[in-house]
């Protein structure tokens, strides 16, 4: 997380004045995102569990309540981890 992301790997999305976004990615570019998305849930899982180890639940519940608004990438993953 954190990284720059190419847009011939992932294609792009524009937010129109309104805020509707609108994605522009071949079904290349959706499987990448997807597949890239899986990895970054696993390795924040992994983080997770080697960090916290015992407290997993205790972490997962710690965190739900302290992050209740997921506007970043990073926010979204930790919680699907």
């Amino acid at each position: 997380m954190g990284t720059s992301v190419n847009v011939a790997d992932y294609g792009s999305l524009t937010v129109d004045d309104s805020g509707v976004p609108t994605f522009n990615m071949t079904t290349a570019q959706k499987v990448n995102a997807v597949i890239q998305g899986a990895k970054d849930v696993m390795a924040c899982v992994d983080e997770i569990g080697t960090r916290h180890q015992r407290s997993v639940l205790d972490y997962a519940v710690w965190y739900r309540e302290k992050h209740t608004c997921w506007d970043t990438y990073e926010n979204y993953i930790t919680m699907l981890a």
